[in-house]
């Protein structure tokens, strides 16, 4: 065995040169590891090195510039971070066009409504160099991203109406009511709500994904400093757009909030009655020494005093959720102790039966025959209660948006009002709808209003 191992190593000597220094010491000493002026101390200590397996610089390696690699080098010469003078101006110029493209494309290909939401195609607009950004200010820049990002989700998430009539929670808008350490989350989970088709919106997982963004963390400081509010507000507002896509089809929703600003609730609600919907609330109870304890161990806390404010804030508002939604009111008690499994298996079965059935509000229900028609589903009554129905809902329309027709006239005015000496700019895209939403309601007004005289 030994004969075997001395011929081995005698063999592999023979294959590869030897430093002449050092070549006595034990083991195999490639010349090529002791290349350049290095003296034969130097020599014998790198050996050592070598020998020990240390990390680090070995002697002799200071100031050395390691050799890169043949595939490194056709790396840089290949998006131009290297000169080669085999390479001519044209050509280094035409490489570095071709990896700009390359990272053009690469960006449009990534920017995925489904996937990404308004603040990855804001992020991605403000890295864009793209000529239409150039001179733009970043709130301009924001308004185009929520633009295409708006444009990009209406063409990816177009709803299928025939089948959205037939979905079990279409026209159905469940709230959340409950203070900071509460549990709705999980209440949500525990009564299976997404389940039954519903979409949940809650600003949350937005918030904290933006806090990361900005560099702040989900401590009680960050999250009430003012960039950590300003934070807040963003992704408030990004899930609104969200929220506005769903209702778009009149998706089921599960919409979470705290419940401490009553008039807030009532205000989505009666909008969402006014497009024909149909809601309930679930409040989900706790003591207020269940709630500071559980936000005591959340990653994102919040101070006791502000949890306790909340609190106190919700509780005033119970009965006035019960008025507003009276049998479809429900309350989970989530104390520490109570039987939640008990109350969030009534409320699951209450829900999903309310969710399975045509929606009350008659605007839901014209929605829905409008769609039939559209889609030659024959209906079970006449003809006649049918032309009734079709006039109800155009009148709610018209209604809608004139009161819509309103409120954007007075927004323009104050912008005119705080910028007198100015002309005030409308994204293009706002401007060509405004135009065309004109140009619809002039066909009909000269429709109805002089057809019927002439006859």
């Amino acid at each position: 065995m030994k004969d075997y191992k001395e011929i081995f190593l005698r063999e592999k000597l023979r294959r590869v040169a030897q430093d002449k220094d050092i070549e006595d010491k034990e083991g195999t000493q490639p010349k090529k590891y002791y290349a350049g002026d290095m003296s034969k101390s130097t020599k014998d200590k790198r050996a050592s090195h070598f020998k020990k397996k240390k990390s680090g610089p070995a002697p002799g390696d200071a100031g050395a510039k390691t050799k890169p690699s043949k595939h490194t080098l056709k790396f840089k010469k290949m998006y131009g971070e290297e000169e080669d003078e085999s390479v001519s101006p044209a050509q280094q110029a035409a490489i570095a066009i071709a990896k700009k493209e390359k990272e053009k494309k690469k960006q449009q290909e990534k920017l995925d409504p489904k996937k990404d939401d308004a603040g990855d195609y804001i992020d991605d607009f403000r890295k864009s160099d793209a000529p239409q950004f150039k001179g733009k200010s970043d709130k301009k820049i924001q308004k185009m991203a929520i633009a295409a990002y708006l444009k990009d989700k209406e063409k990816s998430e177009e709803v299928d109406l025939e089948e959205g009539i037939n979905d079990p929670s279409i026209f159905k808008a469940v709230f959340l009511a409950g203070g900071p350490g509460s549990g709705k989350s999980f209440i949500v989970g525990q009564t299976g709500l997404v389940s039954l088709g519903m979409k949940l919106v809650n600003s949350d997982p937005a918030f904290e994904k933006l806090l990361k963004k900005a560099g702040l963390s989900t401590t009680p400081d960050d999250i009430m400093s003012p960039q950590g509010q300003a934070v807040r507000g963003k992704a408030t507002k990004l899930t609104d757009i969200q929220k506005s896509m769903y209702i778009k089809g009149r998706l089921g929703l599960v919409i979470d909030g705290t419940g401490k600003n009553f008039k807030k609730i009532l205000t989505q609600k009666r909008y969402l009655d006014q497009l024909g919907y149909d809601s309930a609330m679930i409040f989900v109870n706790t003591d207020l020494e269940t709630a500071l304890e559980r936000n005591r161990n959340r990653p994102r806390q919040l101070p006791d005093a502000e949890v306790e404010k909340m609190w106190k804030g919700v509780q005033k508002n119970i009965g006035r959720f019960q008025n507003t939604f009276k049998t479809n009111f429900y309350v989970v008690d989530n104390s520490d102790g109570a039987d939640f499994a008990r109350d969030s298996k009534r409320v699951y079965k209450d829900i999903k039966t309310w969710a399975a059935k045509p929606p009350k509000n008659s605007i839901g229900k014209d929605w829905i025959s409008q769609v039939k028609k559209q889609r030659g589903i024959r209906e079970d009554y006449s003809m006649d209660i049918y032309e009734d129905q079709e006039s109800k809902m155009a009148l709610t329309q018209l209604r809608a948006l004139a009161d819509k027709a309103e409120q954007l006239s007075d927004e323009l005015v104050g912008m005119l009002r705080d910028s007198p000496n100015q002309d005030i700019e409308l994204d293009a895209w706002v401007q060509a709808k405004i135009t065309k939403a004109s140009d619809y309601m002039t066909s009909v007004y000269d429709y109805m209003m002089y057809s019927e005289k002439d006859e």
